[in-house]
């Protein structure tokens, strides 16, 4: 069994336990956590986790590229408060500037597991061992990743209604944006997307 600290039917930190069966409670989170950091709670408005540090090792500087039309679209961002200096400014001049769009946690354990309990998605654009440590932890807490291939993420197809992810194909911001928007646009369907985020808990459930 996943250690319970990191399993949300078990997690005593988070604002509403839930399990891939009560998937619904998962919501209540989201509430709890928009209302905490003081953003607008929006069901049909995206939270996005970015929980990995912000640095150019984890392909950082993708997200920033398209921070101009991401901030455009139905998101609201998730950042932890750790990284480079020129990143952790970067993106705290942001969440002054979007302060309804854009939140900066502390990097500890319960923030780190609170937010993942909130969350809809994870922005995850590298593949290296923090990141696929991250891809784990998201989709343990029914998070659906944004993620690399490298990262055994299985890319969702609407057709056979099957995988725990998007993958974006290629390293570059114009891959990266094209991969947000095409999670946003199945995110806009909550049958669908309750479907991937079971498939995802499901998925780390088999391998533990």
């Amino acid at each position: 069994m996943t250690e319970n600290k990191y399993n949300p039917a078990y997690d005593n930190k988070i604002y509403q336990k839930y399990s891939k069966k009560t998937i619904q409670n998962k919501v209540k989170n989201k509430m709890a956590f928009c209302e905490e950091y003081g953003i607008p709670f929006d069901k049909k408005m995206a939270l996005i986790a970015v929980p990995i540090a912000l640095s150019s090792e984890n392909n950082i500087n993708l997200i920033e590229k398209i921070i101009p039309g991401l901030i455009e679209q139905p998101v609201q961002l998730v950042l932890l408060g750790i990284g480079t200096i020129d990143f952790q400014n970067y993106f705290s001049k942001l969440s002054e500037q979007f302060p309804q769009q854009c939140v900066i946690i502390n990097n500890e354990d319960t923030e780190i597991r609170r937010m993942l309990a909130a969350s809809d998605m994870a922005l995850i654009p590298s593949d290296n061992e923090e990141a696929r440590q991250a891809v784990m932890s998201a989709q343990n807490f029914g998070v659906v990743p944004i993620s690399l291939e490298e990262n055994s993420v299985m890319d969702y197809n609407p057709i056979e209604e099957t995988g725990d992810g998007f993958i974006c194909n290629g390293k570059s911001s114009w891959n990266l944006f094209a991969t947000v928007v095409r999670a946003l646009e199945t995110f806009r369907f909550p049958y669908d997307w309750k479907g991937i985020q079971v498939n995802a808990m499901e998925k780390v459930e088999a391998s533990a």
